[in-house]
């Protein structure tokens, strides 16, 4: 991370008709919306919970209960198997005699396949279109940095931690597209003008009928368990970081990576407007240590805008 500003994830709009492909576009989004997002850093855990059989296959379908607004689940045993047997998802049991366990990426898959079954795609459309929400990832470079992620990993962990949602928008070449709801607006406007159909499906929907099940207290342990078996877990360095990041106070990030040197430098900044303070606190503040700047300037009435900034070496 060579002096990277880290932002809260606050998408610029790109126009799909700009590009030549699909992956085109989405590399494109990803470099100028994603790489420099605080977000990125902080997914190691919430990757784990992704890909973690949580889920039973019952428990898949009180989900399809809940989308359909139907006491009938539209997924069933027999469909499963039927899916699973014309490629269209990989059931990972090592015997038929196992409980059916499942991810929440292989939950949304199947709650995916259903809808995309009901609008008529054939087997091979509808693995094509898995493929790019479920498995493509970018594979970026960026600043002599190369970011490898999955692109359904990002768009998950977005919408737990931050509450935006997403849609997934099919175009009429099966190309498939993770959009917000002001992308997805102006990029059917544009598709409209072209008369180019389009097919969308709520992403996030898929994963809001997933979270009671898989974040809470008893899978805490068994994900904290295998990341640590995999020596996943963020080290010092990175824990600090990731605090930092979500204390809601400091304004500014700055994390610099010192060549030929495994210290990072992390420069913050906290900013306190309209701050009521005595002269005794404003002195403290100004005598603080060589590594906090503090700048002080007149607020509203009485009181104070205060800027603190702060460096810190992380060995």
């Amino acid at each position: 991370m060579n002096n990277i500003d880290l932002e809260n994830f606050n998408p610029k709009f790109i126009n799909i008709k700009d590009y030549k492909t699909a992956d085109e576009y989405k590399n494109a989004f990803f470099i100028e919306n994603i790489v420099n997002t605080s977000e990125y850093y902080e997914l190691v855990i919430l990757k784990a919970y992704f890909i973690h059989p949580f889920l039973s296959i019952k428990t898949i379908f009180e989900a399809s209960k809940q989308l359909s607004n139907n006491n009938k689940s539209e997924i069933t045993y027999r469909k499963v198997n039927d899916w699973n047997t014309k490629g269209l998802f990989e059931d990972k049991r090592t015997s038929n005699i196992q409980w059916r366990k499942y991810s929440i990426r292989t939950g949304v898959q199947l709650l995916l396949i259903n809808d995309l079954k009901k609008f008529g795609y054939s087997n091979e459309q509808i693995k094509s279109i898995v493929q790019q929400i479920i498995d493509d990832r970018a594979d970026v470079l960026v600043k002599n940095r190369t970011f490898n992620y999955k692109y359904f990993d990002f768009y998950a962990s977005t919408f737990y931690k931050r509450g935006v949602s997403f849609f997934i928008m099919i175009d009429d070449n099966c190309d498939a597209f993770y959009l917000t709801k002001k992308d997805l607006a102006l990029n059917i406007t544009n598709g409209l003008k072209q008369l180019k159909p389009f097919l969308v499906l709520p992403f996030s929907k898929y994963l809001s009928v997933f979270a009671e099940y898989i974040f809470h207290s008893d899978n805490e342990k068994a994900i904290t368990d295998e990341l640590s078996l995999k020596e996943d877990l963020p080290n010092s360095k990175e824990q600090k970081i990731i605090k930092t990041i979500r204390d809601d106070a400091i304004k500014h990030i700055k994390i610099e990576k010192k060549s030929n040197s495994k210290s990072l430098l992390l420069r913050t900044t906290q900013i306190k407007n309209n701050t009521d303070i005595t002269h005794e606190e404003l002195e403290n503040l100004v005598k603080q240590d060589k590594y906090i700047k503090t700048t002080i300037g007149k607020g509203t009435g009485q009181s104070y805008n205060i800027s603190i900034e702060k460096t810190e070496r992380l060995d």
